[in-house]
C-alpha cells in the first residue's frame, strides 16, 4: 500500500506539472499566434507597399518619357552643333564684309590722295597758263579751270562723306563681331548646360527601367519567400493542437491509473507491472512531444526572422531607387524633376542670344546695304577723269606735254580706283547675301514648332516625376513605420516565449518522475531506462499505436509484439 500511496502522489505531481506544461504551451502558441496576426498584416502591408512603390516609378519613369528625353538630346545636340556652324560662317561672312570695306578704304584713300595731287597739278596749269592763238579759247579758260576744281571738289567731298560711313560701319562691324562671338559663346554655352541637364536624365531614367526590370523579379521572389515563411508558420502553429492531445492523453491515462490505484482489487499486483509498461511508454512519448514542441517553436521563430528579413530586403530594394534620384547631392537641384524644370532656362537664353545674333545681322545688312545705295557716284562725277583727259588733249590749248602726261596717269589711277571700289561694292552685295541667308536660318531654327513643345514635355515629365517622389516619400514613411512595427513584433514573439524557462524544464520533471515510477515498478535503475527503452518507444510511437498501446496495457490483453508492422513504421508517424 505503502508503494501504491507514493506512486499516487507522483502521478498526481505529474498532473499538476502537465497542467502547468499545457498552460505554458497554450500561452506561448496563443502568443506566438497574436503576434503572427500582427506580423502577416504588417509584412503584406510592406509587401503591398513596394508593389505601390514600383508600380509608381514604372509609370513616372516611363519608356516614352526616355524617348522624348532622348530626341531633346538629339535636337539640342544638333542646335550646338549648328550653333558653332552659324558662329563659324557669321564671323567668316562679317570678316570678308570687313575686308571688303578694309579695301574700299584703301582705294578711296588712293582716290583722296590723286585728287589732291591732280589739285595740284590744274592749280599749276592755271600759273602757266594756256598757250592758245585763239582769244576765245583764251577767255574759256578761267571757265575751264573753275569746272575743272569744281568736279574735283566734288569728288573730294563725295570721297570724304563716303570715307566717313565706311570707317563707321567698320567700326560697327568690328564690334558686331565681338558680339556676335560672345552671344554665340554664350548660346553655345547655355544650350551646352541643357544637354548635360537631359543626358544626366536619361542616364537616370535608363538606370531606373534597369533597376526596375532588375529589382521586380527580385521583389515577386522575395514575397514567395515571404508567403512560404507565412504558410510554415500557418503550419507549426497548428501543432499546438497536435502536442496539446498528446499530452492531454497522457495526463488521462494517469486519471485512470490513479482511479484503478484507488480501488481494493485484487489483481492489483498485476496491474502495478502493466503500469510500469504504461509510464515507460508515457516517457518516450512526452520526449517525442518535446522534441516536436521545440522544432514547431524554433521554426515558427525562425520564419518569424526570415519576415523580418525579407521585409527589409523589400525595403531596402525601394530605398535603393530612392537612392538613385538622391544621388549626388552636389547638384545645384535637388532632384531631376527640377533639373528638368530649370533646362527651359538656358533653352530660352539660348533661343534669346540667337535672336540677338539675327538682330545684329539684320542691323549689319542694313548698313551695308545703305553703303551700297550711297556709292553710287552721279553720273557727272564718274565721267570726271573721261571728261578731263579729253579737255587737257585738245590742241589748240598746247599744253605742256609732261604736264598733260602727269594729269592723265593720275586720272587714270583714279578711274581703275574707282572701278575696283565698284568691284568690291557687288562682291559686299554678295557677302549681304550670305548674311541674310545665315539670318534666315537662325530664324527659322528658333521659332521652329519643335522649340515651342519642349517646355510642355519638360513640364510634363517634370510634373509626372515630382508626383512620383511625393508618392515614393508618403509610401516609403508608410514603410518604414511598418518595417519598424514589424521588427518590434518580432522581437516581443521571440522574448514571449517560454518554452525553455517552462516546457522544456517541467516536461524534464514529469519524465524524472516517470522514470522514477519505472523504476519503483520494475526494480530497474533508472539509468537503464535509457538504454533499454526509450530509444525504442521513440522509434515505435504514432498518434494510432500510442492508442493501442494505451490499451494493450490498461486492459492487459496484448504486449508489444502484437503491433502490426505498418504501426511500427516511422514513416507512419502523424504530425495532425
Amino acid at each position: 500500500m505503502k508503494k501504491i500511496k507514493e506512486i499516487s502522489e507522483q502521478f498526481a505531481v505529474i498532473d499538476s506539472l502537465i497542467v502547468e506544461i499545457l498552460n505554458c504551451a497554450a500561452e506561448d502558441f496563443l502568443g506566438l499566434n497574436e503576434r503572427f496576426k500582427e506580423a502577416y498584416s504588417k509584412s503584406t502591408s510592406i509587401s503591398a507597399n513596394a508593389e505601390e512603390v514600383f508600380t509608381v516609378y514604372a509609370s513616372s519613369y516611363t519608356s516614352e518619357s526616355l524617348l522624348n528625353l532622348r530626341l531633346l538630346f538629339k535636337k539640342f545636340s544638333q542646335a550646338k552643333k549648328e550653333t558653332n556652324k552659324y558662329a563659324d560662317s557669321i564671323v567668316k561672312s562679317i570678316d570678308e564684309v570687313y575686308d571688303i570695306l578694309d579695301s574700299i578704304d584703301l582705294h578711296s584713300k588712293n582716290i583722296n590722295q590723286n585728287l589732291l595731287t591732280l589739285k595740284f597739278l590744274l592749280a599749276n596749269l592755271k600759273i602757266t597758263g594756256i598757250e592758245s592763238q585763239s582769244v576765245e579759247l583764251t577767255e574759256e579758260k578761267d571757265e575751264l579751270f573753275i569746272e575743272f576744281n569744281r568736279l574735283v571738289n566734288k569728288s573730294k567731298l563725295a570721297e570724304l562723306e563716303l570715307a566717313k560711313s565706311l570707317h563707321g560701319n567698320m567700326k560697327l562691324l568690328r564690334e558686331g563681331v565681338d558680339r556676335v562671338k560672345k552671344n554665340m559663346r554664350n548660346a553655345n554655352q547655355q544650350i551646352g548646360i541643357a544637354i548635360d541637364i537631359i543626358n544626366e536624365s536619361i542616364q537616370i531614367f535608363s538606370e531606373k527601367q534597369q533597376d526596375l526590370s532588375l529589382n521586380i523579379p527580385k521583389l515577386q521572389e522575395n514575397n514567395a519567400k515571404l508567403r512560404d515563411s507565412i504558410d510554415s508558420i500557418i503550419t507549426n502553429l497548428q501543432y499546438h493542437d497536435i502536442i496539446r492531445q498528446k499530452i492531454e492523453h497522457v495526463q488521462v491515462s494517469h486519471k485512470e491509473i490513479l482511479n484503478n490505484l484507488s480501488s481494493e482489487d485484487e489483481e492489483q499486483k498485476n496491474y502495478l507491472n502493466q503500469i510500469g509498461e504504461l509510464v515507460n511508454i508515457q516517457s518516450a512519448l512526452l520526449v517525442r512531444a518535446n522534441k516536436e514542441y521545440q522544432r514547431a517553436i524554433e521554426q515558427i521563430i525562425d520564419k518569424f526572422k526570415i519576415i523580418g528579413s525579407i521585409a527589409q530586403s523589400i525595403l531596402n530594394q525601394c530605398k535603393d531607387l530612392k537612392r538613385i534620384q538622391e544621388s549626388d547631392l552636389e547638384q545645384p537641384f535637388t532632384s531631376v524633376a527640377h533639373k528638368l524644370t530649370n533646362t527651359t532656362l538656358p533653352v530660352s537664353k539660348f533661343l534669346s542670344l540667337l535672336a540677338r545674333v539675327n538682330n545684329l545681322l539684320q542691323s549689319i545688312k542694313h548698313n551695308v546695304n545703305l553703303m551700297v545705295e550711297t556709292s553710287a557716284i552721279d553720273d557727272e562725277a564718274n565721267r570726271f577723269g573721261e571728261l578731263l583727259l579729253k579737255r587737257i588733249k585738245q590742241p589748240e590749248l598746247m599744253l605742256q606735254s609732261n604736264l598733260i602726261q602727269q594729269i592723265e596717269t593720275v586720272t587714270f589711277d583714279i578711274i581703275t580706283s574707282r572701278n575696283q571700289i565698284g568691284t568690291l561694292y557687288m562682291h559686299l552685295e554678295s557677302k549681304i547675301t550670305d548674311i541674310e541667308r545665315l539670318s534666315e536660318l537662325i530664324s527659322e531654327n528658333t521659332k521652329s514648332q519643335e522649340w515651342e513643345s519642349i517646355p510642355t514635355t519638360l513640364k510634363e515629365i517634370a510634373s509626372n516625376l515630382l508626383e512620383c517622389d511625393d508618392k515614393v516619400s508618403v509610401l516609403l514613411r508608410e514603410k518604414f513605420q511598418a518595417s519598424n512595427d514589424l521588427g518590434e513584433i518580432i522581437h516581443r514573439a521571440v522574448n514571449q516565449v517560454k518554452y525553455y524557462e517552462v516546457f522544456e524544464l517541467k516536461i524534464l520533471e514529469v519524465i524524472k518522475l516517470l522514470n522514477h515510477i519505472y523504476s519503483t515498478l520494475t526494480g530497474k535503475e533508472e539509468s537503464q531506462f535509457d538504454k533499454d527503452d526509450l530509444e525504442f518507444m521513440r522509434r515505435l510511437y504514432t498518434m494510432e499505436s500510442e492508442h493501442k498501446i494505451h490499451n494493450m496495457v490498461i486492459k492487459g490483453n496484448a504486449g508489444f509484439d502484437d503491433l502490426s508492422e505498418t504501426d511500427q513504421d516511422e514513416s507512419n508517424i502523424e504530425f495532425f
